[in-house]
């Protein structure tokens, strides 16, 4: 594995800090686990955080998807596309893969993009420069 190898280079490159050789194998055990058990942590906080910022997307594109009625002819081309993108979404969450992830975030960033193109543009101000 790469990130492995990479891993192993950079701890040999370090060397032993001081006091190391004097640790028995059974500290050093401990201080994996204590080490793998902060990994477990971040591991927990990065998901959490994930899942608020995705929340959060879905539900400002459900506001920007509510928000098409004001235009009913732009909603009509890009309702049936919206539909077609989230119909053809093909997931399998029990696995609970990574690329299932992204094909939902790619999914958002489309569904997002079609929104956009359906929502009025700006007024531009009069007067000025």
């Amino acid at each position: 594995m790469p990130g492995i190898d990479l891993l192993r280079k950079r701890t040999r490159e370090r060397g032993a800090k001081a006091g190391d050789s004097i640790q028995s194998a059974s500290d050093k055990l401990k201080a994996v686990v204590v080490e793998i058990r902060r990994v477990r942590t971040l591991f927990k906080e990065i998901a959490s955080t994930y899942v608020s910022k995705m929340e959060s997307r879905v539900l400002d594109l459900i506001q920007q998807v509510e928000s098409l009625s004001a235009n009913p002819e732009r909603m009509e081309r890009q309702v049936p596309l919206m539909l077609k993108c989230v119909r053809d979404l093909s997931v399998k969450p029990a696995k609970g893969r990574r690329k299932d992830l992204k094909k939902l975030e790619l999914l958002l960033d489309e569904l997002g993009a079609l929104a956009e193109e359906s929502q009025p543009a700006p007024r531009a101000k009069a007067g000025h420069s």
